[in-house]
């Protein structure tokens, strides 16, 4: 994981590289809903996929036109239940997450844009409870996930934008030490960011 950072820094700065600089930074927020599930070979096969929310913060470093780093502070929940969705069967975690992502932006027009990214993240660990008791083993206290995602986007007269984002969290680390089993899932945002300095 920590040479898939190291890569992201690497193409940040060979895409700054890559034309005119044009360093603009945003601020802003986030929130939606996640779906999600615990895949791997200790997994029960009657697992499914759960809804979920997530919320939260991030500042975004745009190198030039069609490249910006984008760093993120969500609260996430990641939850999955058993085939009859019942209380008993609910697993319930929620992690505060740090992801650092590489964007390349397409402009469609003056205001419009798309964009895809790919980076990595670390989790921690704030909550867990399996049919409404706490979790017995213990989740590991970070988790790692490869977050992958595209989105579209629309700035606006005062400088700010807003855009939806879907993204797939690709876990990397087992959520209970030695145990099979890694969260994986997406993510629907709706962000909304503000200018606060450039050239």
């Amino acid at each position: 994981m920590k040479k898939l950072f190291g890569a992201v820094i690497a193409l940040a700065l060979t895409a700054s590289l890559a034309g005119p600089v044009q360093a603009q930074i945003y601020v802003g927020g986030s929130a939606g809903a996640t779906y999600f599930k615990a895949f791997g070979s200790d997994v029960p096969t009657d697992r499914k996929f759960d809804w979920g929310f997530t919320a939260g913060a991030f500042g975004q470093l745009y190198l030039n036109p069609n490249f910006a780093l984008n760093l993120e502070a969500n609260w996430i929940q990641k939850n999955s239940t058993d085939s009859a969705g019942t209380d008993a069967g609910k697993l319930k975690l929620s992690y505060l997450e740090v992801p650092l992502t590489l964007n390349i932006v397409f402009p469609f027009d003056d205001d419009w844009y798309g964009l895809v990214y790919v980076g990595g993240s670390i989790g921690f660990n704030m909550s867990c409870s399996a049919g409404g008791a706490d979790c017995l083993p213990e989740p590991e206290g970070t988790e790692f996930a490869i977050p992958v995602g595209g989105g579209i986007g629309k700035k606006l007269a005062s400088g700010m934008f807003v855009g939806l984002n879907v993204r797939y969290s690709y876990g990397m680390s087992d959520i209970v030490d030695q145990v099979g089993a890694k969260n994986r899932g997406w993510m629907f945002m709706a962000r909304v960011g503000f200018p606060i300095g450039g050239n």
